[in-house]
């Protein structure tokens, strides 16, 4: 009868539902755990490109990561893992297999090999972009080859219809973002931060830094009204923050600045 034939979809609906949630809790989860360790920073900055909130290895996993992949692995940072000679180190650990601790990661190589022995291998085109990435930190102090650099980066991450929306392309943008503030191309710059915002990062990691970024842009820009905003989402954004915010606000509100202005 009618009522049946109305319930039947919905019953389907559901079943198929269910299904695809039993296929996702079957699917391997690693959570990757890295080492924060200033012994471990020291020795990942000296062999890459220098001290950066933006170059660990936290986030040369998070880079290497399609967002395909991202429900599957979860990256963490926590305290000293021991062989501190043998550093950069990071522990995973894969549903019930025992816990591995690699040594060493200090590349987009090495971290791609760790990704590949949890199940989880890197697309060739973001360990190729985190490498380009990679280069552009250690051009520090030459603008013109670290916008080149990340340009090549970010015009392949932005023609895969996947890759577009990755941590790593928000990365690039970002900064690539900053060194065309140093290059004192505002309005590039704020062009660059405002398609990284766009970027569904998972987690959020990153987009607290980016919307203080984006503060300061507009403040170069003469957009007074423009930086107060940003530094309200800065703040909405990392709440840790908020007392630091509030002083910026404060200053921005001294000089003149009115939302929507």
């Amino acid at each position: 009868d009618t009522a049946t034939m109305t319930r039947a979809p919905i019953f389907t609906i559901f079943t198929i539902s269910n299904a695809i949630t039993r296929i996702q809790s079957l699917q391997p989860r690693t959570i990757i755990k890295v080492c924060q360790n200033k012994h471990c920073l020291k020795q990942f900055t000296s062999s890459s490109s220098g001290p950066s909130s933006d170059t660990t290895p936290a986030s040369l996993f998070r880079n290497l990561l399609s967002p395909s992949s991202q429900n599957l692995v979860t990256i963490e940072t926590t305290g000293c893992l021991s062989h501190c000679d043998k550093g950069p180190n990071v522990q995973v650990t894969e549903n019930q297999n025992p816990v591995k601790v690699y040594n060493g990661v200090n590349s987009p190589e090495m971290a791609a090999t760790v990704l590949e022995a949890c199940h989880n291998p890197a697309p060739p085109v973001l360990i190729a972009a985190q490498t380009v990435i990679s280069q552009a930190h250690s051009a520090e102090g030459n603008a013109k080859e670290q916008d080149y650099l990340l340009s090549s980066a970010i015009s392949v991450l932005e023609s895969d219809e996947e890759l577009s929306q990755s941590h790593a392309l928000f990365a690039a943008l970002v900064f690539r973002s900053r060194v065309r503030l140093n290059m004192s191309s505002f309005d590039l710059a704020r062009d660059d931060v405002m398609k990284a915002l766009g970027i569904d990062v998972v987690g959020g990691v990153g987009v607290g830094a980016a919307w203080r970024l984006l503060a300061e842009v507009e403040e170069l820009r003469g957009e007074i009204g423009g930086a107060l905003a940003a530094t309200m989402h800065w703040a909405t954004v990392e709440p840790g923050f908020k007392a630091k915010a509030k002083k910026e606000i404060e200053r921005l509100e001294r000089n003149g600045g009115k939302l929507g202005a």
